[in-house]
């Protein structure tokens, strides 16, 4: 980081405060602005800005820092020049990062014009909170995609369910109760049995490739496989059951879930990833009621790993 042009940005930034007004962003608009970074993270990884390495010495000063860019360049910058302040925001800005220029330049575009945006359809506070968690999803996606991407899931689960206070009853998630853990393994028990049936099937075509999976959890650190029994089943339980299921469908549903596994490179994950979603679909579709799923994809997740580690 240039130390110079640092300094210059950050004193002008929050003199500049002075002039701008900045209101409290509503539940609603702060989940759209940890989408929009959800959003930006994967266009950005396209150039692989992403990937860049985050010191973690630096981190408080890139957070006065992108404070500072938004009041300077949406705040002020925006209501005096228009758009033309997204494409000198990149021009500038990597020169004070001293980060690869193109690179830097080609992912300042996207993130200036996603910021643009959210100030100018909700406010400039929403523009700032946006700026704030692209950050820390850039750094904290250094430690855990895994997180990242499952944080992202249950963002967008719970801002395309809004109703207000009713968003996660919205989401067919009415709380945990006693009854859920005996209707979980219920659940678990059904589709334990029918993966044990589609292993068999497979074994005898020779097409039971479960090694390729279990090659990829063995490379898993010791927080992703937590967040996979923990956050991960909350996370696509809501999106996938609660929010996507009523739209498309159960099988259609279950058709995208296990397109979403082809990463391993397995067969029987995508086939037992469409098994899953079709048996916690129908419980679902049946009972109105994620709370049962939840707790049986936590299971299954963590039988998963504890065969494997």
């Amino acid at each position: 980081m240039n130390a110079l042009l640092f300094l210059l940005f950050i004193i002008v930034g929050y003199l500049l405060l002075l002039k701008v007004r900045l209101k409290k962003p509503t539940i609603r608009q702060f989940l759209i602005s940890l989408a929009a970074a959800g959003v930006v993270l994967f266009v950005s990884s396209v150039f692989s800005f992403s990937n860049l390495d985050f010191s973690g010495r630096l981190i408080p000063f890139f957070l006065v820092l992108v404070i500072s860019e938004e009041i300077i360049f949406r705040g002020v910058l925006d209501d005096l020049i228009g758009l033309w302040q997204i494409p000198l925001y990149a021009l500038v800005m990597p020169f004070v990062y001293s980060t690869p220029f193109f690179l830097t330049f080609l992912a300042l575009l996207v993130e200036g014009g996603v910021a643009t945006i959210i100030k100018r359809r909700i406010n400039l506070s929403s523009a700032i909170v946006y700026r704030i968690a692209l950050l820390f999803f850039f750094v904290v996606v250094q430690l855990s995609n895994f997180f990242v991407q499952e944080s992202f899931i249950l963002v967008l689960a719970l801002l395309l369910g809004w109703k207000g206070s009713k968003t996660l009853q919205n989401l067919s998630f009415n709380g945990f109760k006693k009854k859920h853990l005996i209707e979980g393994a219920f659940v678990f028990l059904v589709l334990f049995s029918l993966l044990i049936a589609m292993a068999f099937v497979l074994y005898n075509f020779n097409l039971l490739d479960t090694q390729n999976v279990a090659n990829i959890i063995e490379k898993q650190n010791g927080f992703d496989l937590f967040m996979a029994v923990t956050l991960g089943p909350v996370a696509e339980e809501l999106f996938f059951r609660g929010f996507l299921q009523k739209r498309i469908g159960v099988f259609l549903t279950s058709v995208v879930f296990a397109l979403l596994h082809t990463g391993y490179g397995s067969i029987a994950e995508v086939l037992g990833a469409f098994i899953a979603s079709m048996v916690f679909g129908w419980w679902v579709k049946k009972h109105d009621d994620v709370a049962p799923t939840i707790i049986a994809h936590a299971f299954y997740n963590m039988l998963s790993i504890l065969s494997i580690i």
